[in-house]
C-alpha cells in the first residue's frame, strides 16, 4: 500500500534542497585559450556528487572571478588541477592562468606560469 501523503513529504524534502545564497553561472573554458582566474580561498569549496556519463563523480564548486565576473568552476576532485589549486592557495597565490586542451574525459588543464 502506498502512503497517501507521499507527495507532501517529498515536497518538504525538495523544498529543503533548494539552494540558498548567490547562484553563480558556470565558468566555461575554451579549448586552447588562456584563462586568468582569481580563486576564492576564503572558505572550503562545496562539493557536488552525482552521476555523469554513467559514472559516479564528485566535483568541487570552485568560486572564481574571471574578467570581473563571479563564476563557479566545476572541477572533478580527481583532476590534478584540484590539488594544484589547493597548493597554490596554501602558498598565497590566488590568481591562476589556466589553459584547457581536449574535451570530455580527455580534458586536460595546465597552469601557465609567467
Amino acid at each position: 500500500m502506498t502512503e497517501p501523503n507521499w507527495m507532501d513529504t517529498e515536497l518538504k524534502t525538495l523544498q529543503s534542497n533548494v539552494p540558498t545564497g548567490e547562484q553563480l553561472p558556470s565558468l566555461k573554458l575554451e579549448a586552447n585559450k588562456l584563462t586568468t582566474m582569481t580563486v576564492d580561498y576564503s572558505k572550503l569549496w562545496e562539493k557536488w556528487s552525482g552521476t555523469q556519463g554513467g559514472k559516479d563523480i564528485t566535483k568541487y564548486k570552485v568560486p572564481v572571478t574571471v574578467n570581473g565576473e563571479h563564476k563557479i568552476f566545476w572541477l572533478n576532485v580527481k583532476n590534478p588541477l584540484a590539488r594544484q589549486l589547493v597548493e597554490r592557495g596554501k602558498a598565497g597565490k590566488v590568481t591562476t592562468k589556466v589553459i584547457m586542451t581536449g574535451s570530455a574525459e580527455k580534458t586536460v588543464y595546465n597552469i601557465v606560469e609567467e
